[in-house]
């Protein structure tokens, strides 16, 4: 067994969860599903991958404080199988056991994976679970890459064909630490104190002190109106998250009155080249601040947005949660709890060879923060979903939010050269409420 520090990241999760009092399961999980699974051939698979990804055998432990990560060696994989063949809802049992195992929690510091096979009649689905400690969406990405592609070798009894693995996650820490040190930590503090200073966090009115419950609403953002977002952005150069991010922009405007804004994303964090292929927890939560004028073209606010991210790229290494502290004003709430998120099409978690995912998506219903807006690409269409917790929104408050983000990505995207101002108005003969009170309002 080989120990080594815990990354920065790695830390702060564990930190967060230690101090909303662990009540969260912290459980990332990846589907494969094909016609038959041979449970031997599986196990062999799941070895072979363990063997080339040091983080699906490493356990964190606590010690005098500190996170403490343990590379250990190789062992045989401990798979359950379970048999839903006689059962009389096959797809809904399945639904429901993928439910209650993202609820349990992966104990990491015995180990950090969990492994069930699932037998319905004419198909099977695998599901490794994972502590996110040890993973994020790209790396979800990655480990179902590998696993499909070895077990697909050991079919065909041929040697898997994956890229190597230059570094291993320890190794990237170890990096890492040396990154957020000396002249380089300096710079990056630098850069963050001079672009945040001043800012403040969207200012949504608390409806529960200490929430209890968390939910989830949706809407499909089609392809007529994905196409419209597209050709905005190739006419400014810029990407789809940008353009998405500014129509968010937008809605929180409408809903606090404030015209300068501060949310979070997540970025990947994987600038090195040595970690492109490597499968850890190296997601970074990054602040992202803009200034609105309701008088200006939707056109302007995407430019400047734009300018914000391309800025934000080259600094996300330092996580936001190490910002020097004060710079975000964060009166009532913490300013990591708004969050807008993209992922990538090409990082999907499931395989599921002709089954709609979303079947079998609990995932979707844990929310991470008081409000995520996730945009998930589902062919050339866009299905927004809005996680929350009732700290900020009942359930009719949040669905009216998220079908106004849809309405005004429609009429932001056919019309960008309007006043932002323009579209809000038309959004309130809609029907949409009124904006909220601000934080100073209330006081």
């Amino acid at each position: 067994m080989r120990e080594s520090p815990a990354s920065v990241g790695q830390r702060l999760l564990w930190l967060m969860d230690h101090y909303q009092g662990g009540h969260r399961s912290l459980t990332q999980q990846v589907l494969l599903q094909r016609d038959t699974v041979d449970a031997c051939r599986l196990r062999d698979a799941l070895n072979l991958l363990g063997e080339r990804h040091e983080s699906l055998r490493t356990r964190l432990v606590e010690r005098r404080r500190q996170l403490i990560q343990q590379v250990c060696p190789s062992r045989e994989p401990e798979l359950d199988v379970v048999d839903l063949t006689g059962v009389r809802q096959p797809v809904d049992a399945l639904r429901d056991a993928l439910a209650a195992d993202l609820r349990q929690r992966v104990p990491v510091e015995q180990w950090p994976v969990r492994t069930t096979l699932y037998r319905l009649p004419g198909r099977a689905v695998f599901c490794l679970s994972m502590h996110h400690l040890i993973t994020d969406h790209s790396s979800n990405g990655l480990v179902l890459r590998d696993l499909r592609t070895i077990y697909e070798a050991l079919a065909s009894n041929s040697p898997p064909e994956l890229p190597d693995v230059t570094w291993q996650y320890a190794t990237w820490a170890q990096w890492q630490r040396e990154r957020l040190a000396g002249e380089s930590r300096r710079r990056l503090d630098a850069f963050w104190r001079d672009t945040l200073d001043g800012a403040s966090l969207p200012m949504l009115p608390v409806r529960n002190p200490e929430p209890v419950s968390s939910g989830s609403a949706r809407v499909h953002l089609s392809e007529p109106v994905v196409r419209s977002l597209r050709a905005l952005a190739r006419a400014h150069r810029t990407s789809l998250f940008a353009v998405l991010l500014a129509v968010f922009y937008t809605l929180l405007h409408q809903r606090t009155g404030q015209v300068d804004l501060t949310v979070t994303s997540l970025f990947a964090n994987r600038a090195r080249s040595e970690v492109a292929h490597t499968l850890g927890f190296f997601v970074n939560q990054v602040a992202l601040r803009s200034q609105l004028d309701g008088d200006e073209a939707f056109t302007a606010l995407v430019r400047r947005v734009r300018g914000t991210t391309i800025r934000a790229l080259p600094h996300q290494d330092l996580p936001f949660h190490m910002l020097p502290p004060g710079i975000v004003r964060s009166p009532g709430g913490r300013a990591d709890q708004v969050v807008f998120q993209m992922l990538d099409p090409g990082t999907t978690r499931g395989d599921m060879r002709g089954a709609h995912l979303a079947d079998l998506e609990p995932q979707t219903r844990n929310a991470r923060f008081d409000l995520e807006l996730l945009v998930v690409p589902i062919g050339e269409a866009l299905v927004t979903q809005l996680r929350y917790t009732d700290r900020i929104f009942d359930d009719p408050t949040a669905r009216a939010f998220v079908r106004d983000f849809g309405y005004l990505a429609d009429r932001l995207g056919r019309r960008p050269d309007d006043p932002v101002r323009d579209a809000i108005s038309q959004l309130a003969r809609t029907g949409a409420p009124p904006p909220f009170p601000t934080q100073t309002e209330e006081q």
